[in-house]
């Protein structure tokens, strides 16, 4: 028999992680809500300018867990077919974005943008379909070393919960993902906010 502040204590904690989900949801936003919140530089208050973005989720959707990068060192990339065709992903089919406000060999996504796109972290090695010379790396700010393809730095979507997911289509229309190559596939996107 399951004591009722057993049940009490597991619903707390649900509430709680739904209202953590809210606070990186929230402060992420999307571009409505940033441009709400824009100074008249445009520039979005607190997120360097950039509006990082998270797609709307209807009311029944439960709330997306976060996907922890994998530890530095050699991992491989590989391209796999998701629903947006031929795509980079990592060793285990998770789908690879890139951030178009990113410079080259340079992540600018930090703080809530990073909790909800958490970086490739490591050496990345070509799989089927990659382009090795294409594949690279640099030293993060806080001393990581963050996968790269052509230059752009790679992440995952924090949403995308099992291999061939690609949730992170066009989030804020700055999310994309990419060939195997590192060529952006803005023409299979899905509607910004999906």
């Amino acid at each position: 028999m399951v004591r009722s502040g057993a049940r009490w204590s597991t619903s707390v904690r649900y509430l709680g992680a739904a209202a953590v989900f809210m606070v990186v949801l929230v402060s992420c936003g999307d571009d409505a809500t940033t441009t709400a919140s824009t100074s008249s530089s445009g520039a979005a208050a607190g997120s360097g300018g950039y509006a990082y973005g998270a797609p709307a989720a209807p009311a029944t959707t439960a709330a997306p867990t976060t996907t922890a990068a994998p530890a530095a060192g050699p991992l491989n990339v590989k391209v796999a077919t998701t629903s947006l065709g031929s795509v980079l992903v990592d060793g285990a089919g998770r789908t690879l974005y890139v951030f178009t406000k990113d410079e080259k060999n340079k992540s600018n996504c930090a703080g809530a943008c990073a909790a909800t796109w958490p970086a490739l972290y490591g050496t990345p090695t070509a799989g089927a379909g990659v382009t090795a010379a294409k594949l690279g790396s640099f030293a993060t700010a806080d001393g990581k070393t963050q996968a790269t393809i052509d230059g752009q730095p790679l992440y995952y979507y924090g949403a995308d919960t099992a291999p061939g997911d690609a949730k992170g289509q066009n989030v804020g229309t700055v999310w994309f993902v990419v060939d195997g190559a590192g060529v952006i596939k803005k023409a299979d996107a899905l509607p910004s906010g999906y």
